[in-house]
């Protein structure tokens, strides 16, 4: 059976709910499967479908903000094909276990116009507000966490002296040199004062 248009982006969801609920394809997943079923099936078509819908073929480069934990990958997104996902813990750290200070720095450093973007970035890089690009290439879909830092291909490519693949190199051994002296740097704080 043809798939049921729907409407784009998350104002249309209670219409595209209704139209699932009472549509054929809600009939006939009834008829085969149950109610239920058909009811949970048509919910989770809905949502993915305005979830998906009302990124508008854009990809995420820069901070990714939320409040859950920085190991808890729940944001669906799509990042350019070549970026680089800066772990959380490796933002925390660089913003000594302050997760927001540490979005502030990665940005400082391979964001465009940071230490490591000397020259002006490619206009079609140029990044809107929230974060987001217009699509290049081929979209990549990501699942990440808030905390992570999503690098654009051009940055890993120029940190890699242009070539991806050896940038990525680079920023791999760079993570895991942060997440070491991370490590050593609590194993050395000091213990809680004693009143």
């Amino acid at each position: 059976m043809k798939a049921m248009p729907l409407k784009t982006g998350p104002k249309h969801l209670e219409e595209n709910f209704h139209d699932l609920r009472h549509g054929p394809q809600f009939a006939e997943t009834k008829k085969d499967h149950g109610a239920a079923t058909a009811r949970s099936q048509m919910i989770a078509i809905a949502l993915k479908e305005a979830r998906k819908r009302s990124k508008g073929g854009k990809v995420h480069i820069g901070p990714i903000r939320g409040d859950e934990g920085g190991r808890t990958d729940i944001h669906e997104m799509k990042v350019p094909d070549g970026a680089y996902v800066l772990s959380a813990d490796i933002v925390s750290h660089l913003g000594e276990n302050n997760t927001e200070a540490g979005l502030k720095r990665a940005h400082e450093y391979f964001g465009d116009g940071g230490k490591f973007d000397q020259d002006n970035p490619d206009e079609d890089e140029k990044r809107a507000s929230g974060g987001k690009a217009q699509s290049q290439g081929n979209p990549v879909d990501c699942i990440t966490a808030g905390g992570e830092y999503v690098i654009s291909p051009r940055m890993a490519k120029k940190f890699g002296h242009g070539d991806m693949a050896y940038g990525h190199k680079l920023l791999d051994h760079i993570s895991m040199h942060i997440r070491k002296d991370h490590i050593s740097t609590l194993k050395n704080l000091p213990g809680p004062a004693q009143d």
